[in-house]
């Protein structure tokens, strides 16, 4: 027998409290099932198998199913709350129509940089240009323990940025954040030949004109390439 989830690694918020409800599902095994918990001041749970935490403490639990007919058929779950350490903005998609938007997907890791798997703590996403975007978190959308999805509403660039600031044991301020560009561009459209195709004599030329399409970033110049895209022919 086993549970679904296994393990859940749950952010300590030491201010508003570590919250989650979560219901088991149990792999194996025959109902009906007898839940326990063995640290009920962190984590409880009903005798549906739903699980919730609900508190200040650092700390685990481990979330018990056994067969009532058969209490020595069972399966266990750890529930553990832990410090933030570090966050950070995975690799994702940093360009995007205007009118459209992206999500930027985060992660919350604890000392070991095991990843959290939620992000349960009060999050603050900004953007510098707020005329031009708009950002909210939203629940993770496969990778990630959170995610931000920004919107682009004019052609611009802007930062996006998100933290985590909290008191720790010794009531020091840790401020977690990260932060990085995005850009909107209009769609590619051809200018010249206007029908977006053109036919040509071997070894001549033609000058092709485009407007739109991704540009180059003020905000990180550098890091900003557009790489060649060969033509397509016809035999």
């Amino acid at each position: 027998m086993t549970l679904d989830p296994p393990v859940l690694l749950l952010p300590w918020d030491p201010v508003q409290g570590t919250s989650y409800e979560t219901k088991y599902g149990v792999i194996g095994g025959a109902a009906p099932y007898t839940w326990t918990s063995s640290n009920q001041q962190l984590a409880t749970v009903s005798q549906m198998g739903v699980s919730e935490v609900l508190s200040r403490q650092l700390g685990d639990s481990n979330i018990v199913a056994s067969m009532t007919r058969a209490a020595h058929n069972k399966a266990k779950g750890l529930v553990t709350v832990e410090p933030a350490v570090s966050l950070s903005l995975l690799e994702s998609k940093l360009e995007f129509l205007v009118g459209s938007n992206i999500v930027l997907p985060l992660a919350l890791y604890q000392a070991d940089h095991k990843m959290f798997s939620r992000c349960l703590v009060p999050l603050n996403a900004h953007v510098t240009e707020k005329m031009d975007f708009t950002v909210s978190l939203q629940e993770r959308d496969g990778e990630g323990c959170a995610a931000l999805n920004v919107t682009g509403h004019s052609l611009s660039h802007t930062k996006v940025g998100v933290e985590f600031v909290y008191p720790d044991g010794n009531n020091q301020i840790q401020t977690l954040k990260d932060s990085t560009p995005v850009a909107t561009y209009h769609s590619l459209v051809s200018t010249y030949p206007a029908s977006g195709e053109g036919v040509l004599a071997v070894e001549s030329k033609v000058q092709l004109v485009w407007r739109g399409g991704p540009q180059p970033w003020p905000l990180q110049p550098t890091s900003h390439y557009n790489p060649n895209c060969p033509l397509r022919t016809r035999s």
